[in-house]
């Protein structure tokens, strides 16, 4: 795998070798970063299951303020620190948090952090889309003009519940990403 875009273009990160993790294709996550270009810049990201922590990465190359990494299984949660230590980025603005979905959540709940921009990409089987988008809305956690990116296959079943949101889809082969945000006045 590697950077698509930014400072650490073309630098080559690990992901953690296990059947429970799916890394993200290089082409889903440029797509995804040119619709994000200008929103990542001084931006709070959350990847919530982060796996190799690309999606987070890919924000600090692309100028992000802070980024919250998640992921309460510990090959992934080792990889995301080796990862770290590979592009050594300059800019400290990152924490890791290694627990589950739930209580990652609760915890930003607790701190009164708030997301400028978060990426759900849990395990597909998992089906925990739902609770964490009704648990961002329900508990503020969106600063004004956030962008929440979901990647899943075709199969999963989940809706908005905050008519101050819209929902685009977006189709790379088997891969489905929404992009959900505020809706423009």
């Amino acid at each position: 795998m590697r950077i698509i875009s930014g400072t650490y273009r073309s630098r080559l990160i690990d992901y953690p070798k296990s059947n429970n993790v799916r890394p993200s294709k290089d082409r889903v996550r440029e797509a995804i970063f040119s619709i994000l270009r200008y929103k990542i810049v001084n931006s709070v990201v959350l990847d919530l299951f982060a796996g190799s922590g690309a999606y987070g990465l890919e924000s600090l190359s692309n100028g992000a303020k802070y980024v919250y990494f998640n992921d309460n299984f510990k090959l992934s949660y080792e990889c995301i620190i080796h990862n770290i230590n590979l592009l050594k980025p300059s800019n400290l603005g990152y924490f890791l948090l290694n627990l589950d979905y739930k209580d990652a959540l609760n915890y930003f709940y607790k701190n009164n952090i708030k997301f400028d921009v978060v990426f759900l990409d849990p395990p597909y089987k998992l089906d925990a889309y739902q609770y964490c988008l009704d648990f961002l809305f329900d508990n503020d956690l969106l600063n004004e003009g956030a962008f929440i990116i979901i990647e899943c296959d075709s199969s999963l079943k989940f809706s908005i519940k905050n008519e101050k949101f819209l929902m685009k889809q977006y189709k790379y082969k088997d891969t489905i990403v929404y992009v959900v945000k505020e809706k423009q006045l």
